[in-house]
């Protein structure tokens, strides 16, 4: 019960773990998103600022001249002497109404560019909102074909389950059983036919880890491989092939001794009897798997951290956790901890090891596929009415294109105007006068469009300015979410480690008084036994001494007692003298021979029990040594059949490690195309080039 609490802890916690892991790494990627945008602005701020600086230069500058003429054209004026004030008086009014006139075209045209900017700046926004739309759109596009997918190999399966393992498989197995072969089995495969996943826990990582070897075939001969091949070719099936002898071999010595750690195969208590995580409907399956993955040294976790704690308990063995981590502790120790790929949701391995209905996944499916068409109309409405206001803004912005072209045609004809007044005022002046007062007018005009210039960018600062407030003001809130999230989940780690510790120390109790409770009850039995043995002891002693004499009934008369006492010494007395030995040298040498007795019979069993030791020792190290000479063979028969498949030819491998014999037969691709189904060559007969 105490161990079914903690677990029940354990699955809550973890569950609690997994949602705030959800929830901060959506915290997270709004907050780098924010930190882009902050950054951006922050870049756009800086130049508005050079750029005020160098306006703010420009117009000191400008000023600097302005004022130096200002002082020369004075100095000049006064020089001047004429009489004809009235009419230079009615042209510089004239003149004046024109640089009025001028003015308020030049102001009214500045309005329509500071609108236009504006207009302009949504229009940006609007473009980067249409762009996200349609990034959003493409993706939720993708995912929507993605799921189509799913469903198609979804439909597939249901109408034969056999279309998870590739195309045209019933036809491929309809042909396997209608060729003859010359392996001792037909091919086998596709592997994932013959398991079955009992606990769905750890289905993903499985189906990342293992897999690929679901679709593969097992031939036994060299040759089968090629006519297999040539199958597969015929029904567009590129499903892997792999040569391997039929062996049923013992491979529980790779089995953990720590009966905690659960692994693809577990060992039960009945002897050479192997139960496995997957249930095989051939012995041979289980092998093949064994030898392409190591499935015995591999332990399974729930979570990285089981994983990791497990590691530190058996340094050497690889885990894979069901979170898609893998991690293993190095003798020399070294730790390893990587994460495995993420599967795609079109990977055709997600259609294994099903242990839910396809009909259920498929209405699973199709719920996804409408809950993304509803994304989508919702993504497609939003752009729509973005380009909408967007197509809007630009007709406005034409608009205001035109206007600003009107009003520059008026600025220049006022321009001409004015020009024409300030030469006629400037006719009878001295030449000096005039240039200076030309230098004076362009200099102003250049001051004005630096103010211009300088307004316009300083409202661009404090817009961008006002932008950045509540964009740092939400990163810092989102640093501090993610902060305490993460606070969070280092109290919820130590707190799953602590239960970990204690399930851990609840199971080890459960063992340690479950082996308690067989030794005492082991003790009573063997007290019962003697018991028993001293019980039938007691009545053969018994029985015994009622043979040697009759029991003594009482009471009983003292001088028949004294007159029977005196018959057995006399008896006793002549007995010893026939014998040559009294009772009690004859009891002092029994008791020397008994423990002579003993002495030999414990040497003997010393002797015994070390022949025993010896004879387990020699056991262990032949079986060791047939395990290693078995593998050395495999892999000699698997090198053996590479080379020849390298140069397209046929060829088998046979050791007899009883008679210690090798028998080597091999085809070339010429012999084996003109000769058929006929026999290999043996070795002594191939040719020196062959």
């Amino acid at each position: 019960a105490q161990i079914d609490e903690l677990t029940d802890k354990s699955k809550a916690l973890e569950e609690q773990l997994n949602a705030d892991k959800e929830d901060n790494g959506k915290h997270e990627a709004e907050r780098k998103a924010l930190q882009e945008q902050i950054k951006r602005n922050a870049l756009k701020i800086q130049e508005c600022q050079s750029e005020e600086k160098d306006i703010n230069q420009n117009i000191n500058n400008v000023q600097k001249l302005i004022d130096d003429l200002e002082q020369k054209i004075e100095a000049e004026s006064r020089k001047l002497e004429r009489d004809e004030a009235a009419k230079r008086q009615q042209i510089m009014d004239q003149l004046g109404e024109v640089a009025s006139r001028l003015t308020a075209k030049e102001e009214a045209f500045q309005a329509l560019g500071r609108e236009k900017q504006d207009l302009e700046t949504r229009g940006r926004s609007l473009q980067e909102q249409l762009k996200n739309a349609a990034n959003d759109r493409n993706r939720v596009q993708q995912q929507l074909q993605d799921v189509q997918g799913w469903q198609n190999q979804l439909q597939n399966q249901q109408q034969n389950k056999l279309n998870a393992f590739g195309t045209n498989i019933e036809r491929i197995l309809q042909e396997i059983e209608r060729t003859s072969w010359r392996g001792s089995t037909p091919p086998l495969g596709p592997l994932g036919r013959y398991v079955t996943l009992k606990d769905s826990t750890y289905r993903e990582v499985l189906q990342n880890q293992i897999g690929g070897s679901m679709y593969q075939f097992v031939v036994s001969h060299p040759a089968d491989r090629q006519v297999l091949g040539q199958i597969l070719k015929r029904h567009s099936n590129q499903a892997p092939i792999v040569i391997a002898e039929r062996d049923i071999f013992d491979f529980s010595r790779g089995l953990p001794q720590d009966r905690s750690i659960v692994t693809p195969l577990d060992v039960l208590e009945e002897p050479q009897l192997i139960k496995f995580q997957y249930q095989f409907s051939d012995d041979w399956v289980p092998r093949i798997l064994v030898n392409a993955h190591s499935l015995e040294r591999i332990g399974l976790t729930k979570t990285r951290a089981e994983a990791d704690h497990m590691a530190e308990r058996d340094p050497g063995r690889i885990f894979w956790s069901a979170d898609q981590y893998r991690v293993t502790k190095y003798k020399d120790g070294g730790f390893s901890s990587q994460i495995m790929p993420e599967l795609k949701k079109t990977d055709r391995r997600r259609l294994l090891f099903a242990v839910q209905d396809t009909a259920a996944q498929l209405r699973d499916a199709q719920e996804r596929e409408q809950q993304l068409r509803h994304e989508l109309d919702v993504i497609m409405k939003h752009g729509n009415k973005a380009k909408a206001t967007l197509e809007e803004i630009e007709q406005k912005r034409d608009n205001l294109i035109k206007q600003g072209r009107a009003i520059q045609h008026e600025i220049s004809g006022l321009q001409r105007q004015k020009g024409d007044l300030e030469d006629l005022s400037k006719e009878e002046a001295p030449q000096e006068v005039a240039v200076l007062e030309a230098m004076r007018s362009d200099h102003l005009t250049d001051k004005e469009k630096h103010m211009t210039s300088f307004q316009i960018v300083y409202e661009r600062r404090l817009q961008l300015d006002g932008e950045n407030k509540p964009l740092v003001e939400k990163a810092r809130m989102l640093r501090d979410r993610v902060e305490q999230a993460n606070e969070a989940n280092a109290r919820i780690h130590a707190e799953m480690s602590r239960l970990f510790d204690q399930t851990c120390q609840a199971r080890s109790n459960h063992k340690h008084y479950r082996d308690k409770l067989a030794e005492a009850e082991r003790k009573v039995t063997e007290h019962n036994e003697k018991l028993a043995v001293t019980e039938e002891e007691y009545s053969g002693w018994h029985a015994k001494a009622s043979e040697y004499c009759a029991e003594v009934m009482n009471p009983r008369n003292s001088d028949l007692v004294q007159k029977e006492v005196a018959a057995l010494e006399k008896a006793v007395k002549q007995r010893e003298r026939r014998q040559g030995a009294s009772v009690d040298e004859m009891e002092a040498e029994c008791v020397r021979t008994k423990r002579a007795l003993e002495k030999t019979n414990a040497a003997i069993k010393g002797l015994e029990e070390m022949a025993q030791k010896l004879d387990y020792a020699v056991k262990i190290r032949i079986e060791t040594w047939h395990t290693f000479r078995r593998n050395i063979a495999l892999r000699t028969k698997a090198q053996f059949g590479f080379h020849l498949a390298v140069r397209s030819f046929i060829g088998h491998l046979h050791f007899d490690h009883v008679k210690s014999t090798l028998n080597l037969s091999v085809m070339t691709a010429d012999q084996a195309q003109a000769q058929g189904t006929q026999r290999a060559k043996e070795a002594r007969s191939l040719s020196g080039g062959e």
